[in-house]
């Protein structure tokens, strides 16, 4: 693990049991590093300061998710990677299949697994809407509620679909179709 990790492993673990006088410390060690990942991500440039706060306010707001030893450094570099991309999806107000590939595919290597396209292809395969949610919830992290805001509907209309959804998936990554 590296010294980022391991280093911001310590201040979460703190944070997570409630030393907050941990916040200062973390912020001053990977705020610089954040910028980066925020700006390779982000569209806009003039959002930079916006995501930031808002890559804190996760964390602080997820901590309690956070699994003690792990590497603290990525897991909010991911955080950040996720709300830039929110940013992006926000300033365009439109999100479409392509745009999710788009996403997914920027991620992967030049050995792009079966699986993943298999996945990609499994998900074409739902409707418009739990396409949607599907990578709202697991790709961007954002929660049922604020899908389900969204959507205008409840937390739990989001979790049958999201249940229905991933049912459908595994079933079709199992069987290689419906």
């Amino acid at each position: 693990m590296s010294y980022y990790a391991k280093e911001a492993d310590s201040y979460l673990t703190a944070i997570k049991h409630g030393d907050l006088t941990q916040l200062k410390p973390l912020f001053d060690l990977i705020t610089n590093h954040l910028f980066g990942v925020i700006n390779y991500y982000l569209s806009d440039k003039s959002y930079l300061e916006d995501v930031l706060f808002e890559v804190y306010e996760r964390a602080l707001m997820y901590v309690n998710s956070y699994k003690e030893g792990s590497d603290g450094y990525n897991w909010i570099c991911k955080i950040a990677e996720n709300v830039s991309r929110k940013y992006n999806i926000r300033q365009n107000n439109d999100v479409s299949l392509s745009d999710v590939e788009g996403v997914i595919s920027s991620d992967l290597s030049e050995n792009i697994s079966i699986e993943r396209i298999d996945l990609l292809s499994a998900i074409d395969k739902l409707d418009y809407t739990n396409r949607e949610i599907i990578y709202k919830y697991f790709y961007l992290g954002e929660t049922m509620e604020e899908i389900g805001a969204e959507f205008k509907l409840t937390k739990s209309a989001i979790k049958k679909r999201l249940d229905k959804s991933t049912k459908f998936l595994k079933k079709f990554l199992q069987n290689g179709k419906l």
